[in-house]
């Protein structure tokens, strides 16, 4: 666990696995979820249980060792931001076929293969707390010795500053909906 004070509180950083199970820190991650989704409507519950397992619920059932939270004090019932990622390239995979970019960013994911999904509380937005999440999941890739990572955002958003100053690069653009679908590599060896 890495913890760091924000203002009078101390905020901690840790595995997924220290809280998995715990009720209260179970539905905190959802309410993160679906208060920080573009989505924020869905044609039936159906609709919104496939648009969670897509964006979060995979990451926390099949690959729960790449996922990190942000906790007040270290209490998991004051959740109050996480992170979930994977080390594979999602191009390839058969469970992203769905997200149709990927093709098209096919040639430069094995370059960056860990992806990651991060949400952080409204109120403890721009604290420090994403960049730490992230921070942490960089260290966990490169004690794998995966050779970069990458997120996936709208072209123009608002977190792709956020990424650029954590050394993400834009590696890849594709259309989508009007707009643009960007891949923001980092390089983490050496």
């Amino acid at each position: 666990m890495q913890t760091r004070k924000l203002g009078s509180t101390l905020i901690d950083i840790c595995a997924y696995s220290e809280i998995a199970g715990n009720a209260s820190a179970e539905i905190k991650i959802d309410e993160i979820f679906f208060e920080a989704s573009s989505v924020q409507s869905f044609a039936s519950e159906q609709a919104r249980t496939d648009f969670r397992w897509l964006w979060m619920g995979r990451y926390l059932i099949e690959e729960p060792e790449h996922a990190f939270v942000a906790l007040e004090d270290g209490d998991p019932e004051q959740l109050c931001g996480y992170l979930v990622g994977s080390l594979s390239d999602p191009a390839p995979r058969a469970e992203f076929s769905s997200l149709s970019y990927f093709q098209s960013f096919a040639a430069v994911t094995p370059q960056y293969p860990a992806h990651l999904h991060i949400n952080i509380a409204r109120d403890k937005r721009s604290q420090g707390i994403g960049e730490r999440l992230i921070q942490r999941f960089v260290n966990h890739a490169q004690s794998y010795d995966s050779p970069g990572l990458h997120v996936v955002t709208g072209a123009g958003m608002r977190n792709v500053a956020f990424y650029q100053r954590l050394g993400f690069i834009e590696r890849a653009r594709v259309a989508k909906g009007g707009g643009y679908a960007v891949l923001l590599g980092r390089e983490l060896s050496g």
